[in-house]
């Protein structure tokens, strides 16, 4: 004979433990209008209220019966001071909540389908306080295999497998020899230890937690609890489901929440601003139209989105005939500028303003992020999500698509259509993008369902600043590896890869200035060096590498320095930081007004504080350090201080 254990074995949790489900619970009766009438103490504390609430039914029994959740609730009311009403609401939330956790097994459910078929005898065992019929009923809602399997709960037996007397009762139920009988389950005390010293044969069930594997979810629940344990919940159905693994899946589980949290965002701001029309513009919108399309049916809003294929090349026309076909393409697709808005990921908005001057249009921004403030006289209004903040700038290399950049627009018949860059994705980049995109995909729909279904609405924003910062900083080998070789190239699909992998000797000549990266961010290429290639890169380069400031094509699009120092030295540096690409927003000095009445471009160290800069470069001859800490003393971030040249290395375009 063989049995099984149900819990985490043949059904599997998405949660890092059973009372995990105690909190969502406690998290959707506190969001949820449906539960407004609970009692206070009852939603702010129903996790541990719940959890005492089974220690005082299991005492009550003291070993004279298994208690089950009509005894749990029992005693909740009494905890709680809640009425009988609430309590059959909230044990019916927890039954349905337990229900949304649950994946079937497959593997599992595989071997018993085998068993069976093979005429051996299969049994499922479980300590649990839900009786037989409920257990069942969950069962046959995954696998119509378990209509007549013998199913014995802990609660309908008053015995359980953690004290052994399950398996005697079976025993005898069953009329067999423990040495016929081979149990597989999770638990190492109930499953494993106490049938072994039975006499029953034994397999214990490992699960592989490939989701907790994938980040440190529990840095993630002192962030923000009840978001996490819904992205985890969500996350790991999705693996259980798909059992899928890869850079590109891990990346997928990883975007998902920091690009649900953007687009729920940027429907709320539609809402609240009347606007009933988004326009998602190519690339970046690619993904995120296709989240807000699952939301706005979800939710039955009138909100119309469309995919409007743009680029700062098609939005800059050079020639008559372009600027009229950008015009009869945008004439055709937006009808109402005060009801609609561009969304974008990270903008200055010069882009749209020009496109909007050429139609003569005023038109609304939608971003996740502004990187400078420009004047825009065709923008009307420009709601931003977040602020430009490293590394939050890489929402857009997230955020690809599987065509060409737009290159411009034709005339085809009556219609104007837009002109793309033909070169397409390599095949095995191709793939995995789509199971990237795929997997963005599904978890953001779980995610929108299961707060459709349960009447909460969770933000996410803590934890999708958290995971962004991750995901840059220290991705897995296999996240990097994936999104290392992706297509970032503005222009051109098949040009630039974000970090691709260069060897020690090419980093050297790129740091030196000799030799130009071609790729997006050297930062991300750092990253992907193995240990042995990192120490032997500060071997040679005999510096640390973090003394070094790589300033990418990704991390600031105007490059911007402040230099400290007017004299001899700090007029070299301006020439040599000018002819690195770099543009020198402020010429800061001590004794400014001195140089200032030599008729040079020199300001007062307050101007610092008014800018947004990269780095500041001290050049003097003598006394650097000194200056150094004097800066960081008037409030200067360390980090943002050099004091030499050759620690800023540029990526060349």
């Amino acid at each position: 004979m063989y049995s099984f254990d149900i819990f985490n074995t043949i059904l599997i949790r998405a949660v890092r433990n059973p009372a995990e489900v105690f909190f969502i619970v406690q998290s959707i009766i506190n969001e949820s209008e449906k539960y407004s009438s609970v009692p206070g103490r009852a939603k702010r504390e129903f996790a541990f209220i719940r959890q005492e609430a089974e220690r005082m039914a299991n005492l009550k029994a003291e070993g004279r019966y298994q208690y089950n959740i009509d005894h749990i609730y029992n005693e909740l009311e009494t905890i709680a001071g809640i009425g009988h009403k609430h309590s059959e609401q909230l044990k019916q939330l927890e039954y349905e909540i337990e229900l949304a956790v649950l994946h079937p097994n497959l593997r599992v459910i595989a071997r018993i389908k085998k068993l069976i078929e093979n005429k051996e005898k299969v049994i499922l065992i479980s300590d649990m306080y839900y009786p037989e019929e409920v257990i069942r009923e969950i069962l046959v809602g995954f696998d119509k295999c378990f209509l007549d399997i013998p199913i014995y709960i802990s609660c309908d037996y008053n015995a359980t497998k953690a004290t052994g007397h399950l398996y005697f009762k079976i025993r005898r139920i069953e009329n067999v020899e423990y040495k016929d009988w081979t149990h597989i389950g999770d638990d190492e005390i109930s499953d494993n230890q106490r049938s072994s010293l039975l006499g029953i044969n034994t397999e214990e069930y490992l699960n592989d937690d490939y989701v907790e594997k994938i980040l440190d979810w529990g840095n993630y629940y002192r962030i923000s609890s009840s978001a996490t344990r819904e992205i985890h919940l969500i996350s790991k159905k999705y693996y259980l489901k798909n059992g899928l693994q890869g850079g590109e899946i891990e990346a997928g589980i990883i975007c998902a929440p920091i690009l649900y949290d953007y687009v729920k965002w940027v429907i709320e701001v539609s809402i609240a601003n009347n606007i009933n029309q988004l326009f998602f513009l190519a690339r970046d919108g690619y993904i995120l139209k296709d989240i807000a399309d699952i939301y706005i049916q979800t939710y039955g809003l009138d909100i119309k989105t469309i995919y409007l294929y743009s680029s700062r090349k098609a939005w800059n026309p050079e020639t008559a005939e372009e600027k009229e076909n950008l015009k009869g393409y945008i004439f055709e697709n937006i009808k109402d500028t005060k009801r609609s808005a561009l969304v974008d990921t990270i903008a200055t908005g010069n882009t749209v303003n020009n496109m909007a001057r050429i139609c003569d249009m005023h038109v609304n921004i939608i971003s996740y992020a502004k990187v400078k403030n420009y004047e825009l006289d065709y923008v009307d209004k420009f709601f931003q999500y977040y602020s430009c903040t490293w590394p939050f700038h890489y929402i857009e290399a997230i955020c690809r698509a599987p065509h060409g950049a737009t290159i411009g627009y034709e005339k085809v018949g009556d219609i104007y259509k837009e002109v793309l860059d033909n070169r397409e994705m390599n095949e095995t980049i191709e793939k995995q993008f789509q199971r990237f995109t795929e997997t963005v995909i599904e978890i953001c729909n779980g995610i929108i369902a299961f707060e459709n279904q349960f009447g909460i609405s969770t933000y996410f924003r803590e934890i999708a600043v958290a995971l962004m910062k991750d995901f840059f900083t220290k991705p897995s080998k296999s996240v990097a590896d994936y999104f290392g070789e992706i297509p970032q190239d503005d222009n051109n699909i098949n040009g630039t890869k974000f970090g691709p992998r260069v060897s020690v000797d090419e980093l050297v000549e790129i740091q030196k200035g000799k030799k130009t990266f071609n790729g997006y961010s050297l930062n991300y290429t750092l990253l992907r060096l193995t240990d042995e290639e990192k120490a032997c890169l500060d071997k040679v380069k005999n510096v640390a590498q973090a003394d070094y400031l790589y300033i990418d094509k990704a991390d600031c699009h105007e490059k911007s320095i402040i230099l400290y120092g007017a004299g001899k030295y700090g007029r070299e540096y301006s020439e040599m930081l000018r002819s690195k690409g770099f543009k020198i927003i402020a010429w800061v000095d001590q004794n400014y007004q001195k140089f200032a009445n030599e008729g040079l471009p020199v300001s007062s160290l307050s101007e610092i504080n008014k800018l947004d800069y990269m780095a500041i470069v001290v050049a003097v001859k003598n006394g650097a350090e000194d200056i150094k800490n004097f800066l960081v003393e008037f409030g200067i971030d360390e980090e943002k201080v050099y004091t030499s040249i050759d620690k800023l290395i540029i990526n060349k375009p």
